[in-house]
Order: structure tokens, then C-alpha cells, then sequence
């Protein structure tokens, strides 16, 4: 004997409300183009990333369109039934490292972080040791004793990097997609790396912390 129309009226009404979720939860990740999770991009040279899913598809990259080196970003057709988007870039430069993110639009909103597949870009430049930053980066605001990330981000994975205050040398973890890591005292920190046997500093990096 078959579910009471109530019952069943319910079964289906719930199965139309959960089907768009299921459906995007149920949706593999997009997949990238060269495969690696990083990659090392001469200095000046051009490089493509093709992302493609199952539903639309856009990018997240380090440059915006309208500040610094250019990206071009565009939709391409084919027979596969996929949805693919196209990155290219077509000089790059020590601006254009970073974290490429490619993810499904609808997955997204204003208030939520970007989630996808990620390929993480380098691009050595010996004349620009630091990936460049606005001034705002500069300012590094944490609550008072909790850890905070000090951005100075190598173009160059192999490139040594050191961590100074007024004090000297200061201990920190380092990690060149993110920088250094740790619970620091307020103050200017200097990020300091060795590129073919020349010291370069960054302009100080300034650790702000408000009291609970």
C-alpha cells in the first residue's frame, strides 16, 4: 500500500526543494588546465590556464582589469558539453603571481569566499623580489595575542626570505604563497630576501593590534 497522499505531497515537495542543492552539491569540482597546483612562468613569457565544469564557469586572479598587467578572460565553445573558460596572460610579470581560483558561478555570492580549483602562479623577477601591494596591505590589524600573516609574498619560491623588527631577526613561519606567520608584538616589521647575492627589504609592514 502506497505513502497517504499527505505523505506523498510532502515526499515530493521536499525532493523539489533539496533537487537544486543536491544538484550543485553533487557537481565535481571544475578542473584546470595545466594540472599542477603551482607553476613557474618565465619572466615576460605567456601562459593559458582552461578551466572547465559542468555549469558555468568563471575566474579569480591576482591583477584586477582595470589596475596593473593585463588578463584576458574569455568563454570558448566545444563539442564536450562542458562549460570552459579561458585565461590568458600574454607578458607576464612579477604582478601577475599569485592564486588563480576557478569556480562556478553560482556558487558564489558578494558575501562568500571564493571556492573552486586553484593553481598558484610564480613569476620570478630578480628585480622585484616581492610580489607589490597596495599601501593598505601594509597595515596589518589583529586582536590583541592572536596570530597574524605579514603579506611579503616571494615571485620567486626558492627565494630566502627573513623577518626584522627594531630588535633584529624575528622568528617566524614563512610560507611564499602567504608570507609569515606567527603572533607578532605591535610595530614596523621588514621582510628581507637574498636575490643573486643582493639584500632587498620591503618598506616596513606595520602590526597594529586592538585591545579587548
Amino acid at each position: 500500500m502506497g505513502p497517504s497522499p499527505p505523505a506523498f505531497l510532502v515526499l515530493v515537495l521536499g525532493w523539489l526543494l533539496a533537487g537544486p542543492s543536491l544538484t550543485r552539491c553533487q557537481l565535481p569540482l571544475p578542473s584546470i588546465s595545466p594540472g599542477d597546483s603551482e607553476r613557474v612562468v618565465p619572466l615576460n613569457s605567456s601562459f593559458t590556464l582552461r578551466c572547465s565544469g559542468e555549469s558555468e564557469v568563471s575566474w579569480q586572479y591576482p591583477v584586477s582589469e582595470d589596475e596593473g598587467p593585463r588578463v584576458d578572460v574569455r568563454s570558448e565553445e566545444n563539442n564536450t558539453g562542458y562549460f570552459v573558460a579561458v585565461l590568458e596572460v600574454g607578458s607576464a610579470t612579477a604582478a601577475h603571481t599569485g592564486l588563480y581560483t576557478c569556480y562556478y558561478n553560482h556558487t558564489q555570492t558578494e558575501d562568500s569566499d571564493v571556492e573552486g580549483s586553484h593553481v598558484y602562479i610564480y613569476v620570478p623577477d630578480p628585480d622585484v623580489a616581492f610580489v607589490p601591494l597596495g599601501m593598505t596591505d601594509y597595515l596589518v590589524i589583529v586582536e590583541d595575542d592572536d596570530s597574524a600573516i605579514i603579506p611579503c609574498r616571494t615571485t620567486d619560491p626558492e627565494t630566502p626570505v627573513t623577518l626584522r623588527n627594531s630588535q633584529g631577526l624575528v622568528p617566524a613561519s614563512y610560507d611564499s604563497r602567504h608570507g609569515f606567520n606567527g603572533t607578532f608584538t605591535m610595530g614596523p616589521y621588514v621582510c628581507e630576501a637574498t636575490v643573486r647575492g643582493k639584500t632587498v627589504q620591503t618598506i616596513p609592514f606595520n602590526i597594529y593590534a586592538l585591545k579587548g
